[in-house]
């Protein structure tokens, strides 16, 4: 599916229930197109292989250009596709250092307290202290590694959330966006 989406000119891939090494390295794998021998940003050589020429277009490149600019962010710093992985259950918290320590490619990591609500068997109470601590354990591991950390928050939340170091803030959809709005205001933008 990875590359599927890939061919179709998406600049990035959201990863669901990142939860382990294993699965991560699966994803930076699928996620880069195979890598030219002796490229310096060679650390796997991916194996993203396929029709390229629908996503070169949307891109407005060449297939060449296409293959030299569609690898992922930060592994290869000149890199345009982000691969975002969304740790949501116990088992990503508990692996979160362990993720970043060892897989390069990683582009950001969403702290979903959703499902891992669910997988820690308070289904539906996101807001749950216990699920709490354990977003802040991914924040911590992160920030350790240099990887920003997104969450989702409601208006009121987008502070708190900016002051604990969240650096990507998603907000619910509704009519107006008041927390895209308090995001900006506090961001001074």
């Amino acid at each position: 599916m990875i590359k599927q989406a890939l061919d179709s000119g998406v600049y990035g891939l959201v990863l669901p229930h990142l939860s382990t090494v294993d699965d991560a390295q699966a994803a930076v794998a699928a996620a880069r197109y195979p890598q030219c021998r002796g490229c310096k940003t060679l650390h796997r050589l991916g194996s993203a292989v396929g029709a390229i020429a629908i996503a070169s277009r949307y891109w407005g490149l060449t297939p060449q250009e296409y293959y030299d600019a569609a690898d992922l962010w930060p592994l290869d710093p000149e890199g345009n596709i982000l691969l975002m992985g969304i740790v949501e259950e116990a088992e990503g918290v508990q692996n979160i250092r362990d993720i970043l320590r060892q897989v390069r490619g990683i582009g950001a990591i969403w702290a979903g307290p959703g499902d891992m609500s669910v997988s820690m068997g308070l289904r539906g109470q996101a807001s749950h202290p216990a699920v709490q601590e354990n977003l802040l354990r991914v924040l911590a591991a992160c920030k350790e590694f240099g990887v920003p950390c997104a969450t989702g928050a409601t208006a009121d939340d987008v502070a708190m959330r900016l002051e604990q170091g969240f650096r990507i803030i998603m907000t619910a959809p509704v009519r107006s966006t008041p927390g895209l709005v308090e995001g900006r205001r506090l961001a001074a933008r």
